[in-house]
């Protein structure tokens, strides 16, 4: 948990010794767009970052 609030994140096997499962729910639905953005930058993050959840729509 102390990695995890210092945005220190680091993918690994399902089941290692100190590993927490982050879950996700529901579905995205057409027409929208997730990702998750540096909070300075707002730009996209790559794997294995912590930032912000950015949701984008598109309506007609």
């Amino acid at each position: 948990m102390r990695a995890l609030r210092h945005d220190r994140v680091r993918l690994v096997e399902r089941g290692s010794p100190h590993s927490l499962p982050l879950m996700e729910s529901g579905k995205i639905l057409p027409g929208v767009r997730i990702i998750i953005a540096n909070p300075e930058t707002k730009g996209p993050l790559g794997d294995s970052h912590l930032g912000e959840v950015s949701i984008h729509t598109h309506t007609n």
